[in-house]
């Protein structure tokens, strides 16, 4: 079994072109506790667990399972989801953005995966975001159910 302890950022400025042209995502949700998710990055596909939250107040740990699986699997698991979302991913040294289409776009999410809960985290002196690690309106599962931007900001 593995853990991720990471933390999560609404980002307002930052610099794209810095980042290469970044990989496409498709996700799904089959379920949602526990987080059971289907995610088709380029040419590869993954079913994901995820339990529940520990308690921390600064950061989000909780297990994670991830498995390969055939590309052709995935894209038929998520016609079954429950909610779904579509993003880029570039990836800038240990940090992940994520740029959301649809729904949610003009949205941007920066997550870093940490080695342990204390550990400090520098952001680039490019990038303006505020932290949203505690804040349930941007886990993934809760985005894929979001039918609006106004929705997300507002709601």
């Amino acid at each position: 079994m593995g853990s991720e302890i990471e933390k999560k950022f609404r980002v307002f400025e930052w610099d794209g072109g810095a980042c290469g042209t970044g990989t496409h995502i498709e996700q799904g949700y089959l379920a949602f506790n526990p987080e059971v998710r289907v995610r088709i990055r380029g040419e590869q596909a993954f079913i994901t667990i995820k339990g529940p939250r520990q308690e921390h107040p600064d950061v989000l740990i909780r297990p994670e399972f991830e498995y390969a699986i055939p590309l052709g699997d995935a894209k038929a698991l998520l016609h079954f989801c429950l909610g779904r979302l579509s993003k880029t991913r570039f990836v800038a040294g240990r940090f992940e953005i994520d740029v959301f289409h649809g729904p949610l776009q003009g949205l941007v999410l920066l997550e870093a995966e940490l080695l342990e809960p204390t550990e400090e985290l520098e952001m680039p002196a490019s990038i303006k975001a505020v932290d949203v690690t505690n804040d349930p309106r941007f886990l993934n599962h809760r985005l894929a159910l979001v039918t609006s931007f106004d929705q997300l900001v507002l709601g």
